[in-house]
């Protein structure tokens, strides 16, 4: 029920000049819902379908709208303070690799982490059904932990820095990563993984370890992008011992052999697409650059 509407029905306006100490909660509760109900109609893909894009129906159209903003404002409600801290990082992110494209990962690093850590990203929405399956069943029946999160959900997780394992974390984390991949797309999500992910000592982020790794972020290979990539699986120590460094090597040419297989079947189409001075379609800012 829109807002206008609740108002003329109690006859005052929700928000009072001065609330009393009672109603403060329920004051910030109810803008909350103001910010996500106007982020949600000015998101990219409310815009993409208020346009009539797509080559559906426009009433069809409408009616999936009058379906979709209600749940997501469920959905905005329920994540909470952490989906805001999570969606104005994502944002600042996004925003400083479009006015800074020297800072972006390539497209080759954006195809290794896919090849790695999550090669169906094109199919779910944010959470793999299949990886969370398998990694319950490997840890009853054969007592082996193993990950089941999609890129989505590791950015969530570094955003947010909570680890704890616990059912009420991993589900929070579930329903962030779907607003994510709703609002965002999918196409930005694994440079952005990249551009904060943690690599090991002294490298916070994909600028850092490429200074301390002495690669250069735009001509980065195959093979240095498979070495990063590496380590966000095994972060690398101040002083790396045999093993650490052996796991590293293994896990780069697993991902470069992961890379040859799924170049050839299509893993990266949905990063693929026409580029503006060599950026992913992902990376271009809200606001056109000045050339000047």
């Amino acid at each position: 029920m829109p807002f206008s509407s609740v108002e003329k029905k109690l006859n005052r306006p929700i928000v009072s000049a001065a609330p009393s100490a009672s109603e403060r909660p329920l004051q910030a509760h109810l803008q909350a819902l103001r910010e996500c109900t106007v982020f949600i109609r000015s998101s990219p893909i409310a815009v993409v379908r208020h346009k009539g894009y797509h080559n559906r129906s426009n009433s069809l159209n409408g009616n999936r709208r009058l379906f979709r903003e209600p749940v997501l404002l469920v959905l905005n409600t329920l994540a909470g303070t952490d989906w805001i801290i999570v969606r104005n990082r994502i944002i600042y992110e996004r925003e400083n690799l479009a006015h800074h494209p020297e800072l972006a990962p390539p497209l080759v690093a954006q195809q290794v982490l896919i090849s790695g850590e999550d090669h169906r990203h094109a199919l779910h929405p944010g959470f793999d059904v299949i990886a969370i399956c398998r990694a319950i069943w490997r840890r009853l029946a054969q007592g082996r932990r193993e990950g089941g999160s999609t890129i989505e959900q590791q950015l969530v997780r570094t955003i947010t820095g909570r680890y704890e394992r616990t059912i009420r974390r991993k589900l929070k984390e579930i329903l962030l990563s779907v607003l994510v991949n709703v609002y965002f797309g999918k196409s930005i999500i694994p440079s952005l993984y990249i551009s904060i992910g943690y690599y090991g000592w002294r490298m916070n982020g994909f600028r850092q370890a490429c200074q301390r790794l002495q690669m250069r972020p735009p001509l980065l290979t195959l093979a240095e992008s498979a070495a990063l990539i590496a380590r966000l699986k095994y972060p690398e120590p101040q002083t790396a011992q045999t093993h650490r460094v052996f796991q590293i090597h293994q896990r780069k040419k697993h991902l470069m052999r992961l890379y040859r297989y799924h170049i050839k079947n299509g893993t990266y189409e949905h990063l693929n697409g026409n580029t503006l001075r060599g950026r992913p379609p992902a990376l271009r800012p809200a606001h056109p650059i000045s050339e000047s």
